[in-house]
């Protein structure tokens, strides 16, 4: 992952935090503009506008030019349906912006993971264990045709010793391979990075 992707996922991280605490950051002002109180709230300023023309009940009252945020909220909370879209509630603007970090947040992490190799693709980690496979049956066949006659005439607990010596060769030449591959991908992917 590369360091800006690194500070994208801290800041997409605080920001999360921040929201889910309900500062909202720096603290909003007791009075807004109307622009503010829309973006807030997820309407547009004409529904607002709109609103007030009609003479809506409790809807608060301006203070000079601007609006008091504290009566919008209670207001709102008050009217959960105002501000609904083809029978749907709208979602808060700080609702919607917790879901889109959420999502960054999980794309960063899955960037992060797979630029650590904690996470490869699945085409890849088949074709690996594909390999895998076919060395291992390889090297039993071969055993199989390889070790009865260094067998034969042999006692029980000879034939188990040589037996164990062969599956551990087999096994540490396997686990070598392996390494080996997987160094040269990630020499691979370091290139190609």
């Amino acid at each position: 992952m590369k360091p800006d992707e690194r500070e994208e996922l801290r800041k997409a991280r605080q920001e999360l935090a921040r929201l889910k605490a309900g500062s909202g950051g720096e603290i909003e002002q007791d009075l807004v503009t109307m622009t503010r109180v829309a973006q807030l709230f997820g309407v547009s300023r004409k529904s607002l506008y709109e609103w007030r023309a009609e003479g809506r009940e409790g809807l608060p009252e301006k203070i000079g030019d601007k609006e008091d945020l504290n009566a919008w909220r209670a207001w709102f909370a008050a009217n959960p349906s105002a501000g609904h879209s083809k029978g749907k509630p709208r979602k808060d603007r700080e609702t919607l912006l917790c879901e889109k970090l959420e999502i960054e947040i999980q794309i960063l992490e899955t960037k992060l993971k797979k630029a650590s190799r904690e996470l490869m693709p699945v085409a890849e980690a088949r074709e690996s264990a594909t390999r895998i496979y076919s060395a291992v049956k390889a090297e039993l066949l071969k055993m199989t045709s390889e070790l009865p006659p260094s067998l034969s005439g042999l006692g029980e607990v000879e034939i188990q010793k040589k037996l164990r010596a062969a599956v551990i060769t087999i096994l540490t030449d396997l686990s070598s391979e392996t390494n080996t591959a997987f160094e040269a991908k990630d020499e691979e992917d370091e290139d190609a990075g």
